[in-house]
Parts: C-alpha cells; sequence; structure tokens
C-alpha cells in the first residue's frame, strides 16, 4: 500500500500543480482510463491522459487518497461531497489505468475507507 499511496499522493501533488511532466512520472506509458464501467476512453498514452488531467487543477484541491477494495483509490469532494472516485490499477510503481466512478449508485455501493495515518 505504501507504493500505491506515494503514487496516488504524486498524481494529486501534480494535478494541484499543473506538472504535466509530473503526471507522466507516475503514469504507466499505456495507461488506459474507463468511467463509469463503460468502453475503455481511448488514451494513446501517458502525455495524453497527464493533459487532459490538468483540466483538474482547479478540482485537485477536494481530492484525497482513500482506500477502495484493498487498493488506493483517489477520491474527489468538493464540500465535503463525494463527487467522484477514481480507482486505480498498478503495475510495479506506475499507475497502470484507472476505473471513473460518477454515477451515485455505483459511489453508494462502495467501501471507501480512510487510509491509515
Amino acid at each position: 500500500l505504501a507504493t500505491q499511496r506515494t503514487l496516488v499522493e504524486s498524481f494529486i501533488a501534480a494535478l494541484r500543480a499543473g506538472d504535466i511532466e509530473g503526471l507522466i512520472a507516475v503514469l504507466d506509458p499505456e495507461a488506459v482510463v474507463r468511467v463509469d464501467g463503460g468502453e475503455v476512453v481511448q488514451v494513446t498514452d501517458a502525455r495524453t491522459w497527464a493533459t487532459g488531467a490538468v483540466a483538474y487543477k482547479g478540482a485537485a484541491q477536494h481530492m484525497r487518497p482513500v482506500l477502495v477494495d484493498g487498493r488506493v483509490a483517489l477520491a474527489l469532494a468538493p464540500g465535503g461531497k463525494l463527487a467522484r472516485i477514481l480507482v486505480f490499477g498498478y503495475a510495479g510503481t506506475t499507475i497502470q489505468g484507472a476505473e471513473v466512478i460518477t454515477e451515485a449508485d455505483a459511489l453508494a455501493e462502495l467501501t471507501i475507507e480512510d487510509l491509515p495515518a
């Protein structure tokens, strides 16, 4: 969990800074993204994902690492209201992909835990 936590914290820090190179450093070159259990969103490379992710720079202040199904994930909760979860897949020391969950019913079914201090 320590490596996963470090990766997610680095991901969030890079988003907050708008640091595309910092995001690329934590993403697997062939990372994929799924949204709400749908088809893979075409991400041709880590740079494409990182560039798109920077659009969420303003929202990054509301992001924090959490535990979902034994993996470190990212929760976005502006004003304390859960809006989305990114459940990451990992490949060694990189993020291999993400399942972005935004549907209220799907979010309600998740067991989301705080990470141990």
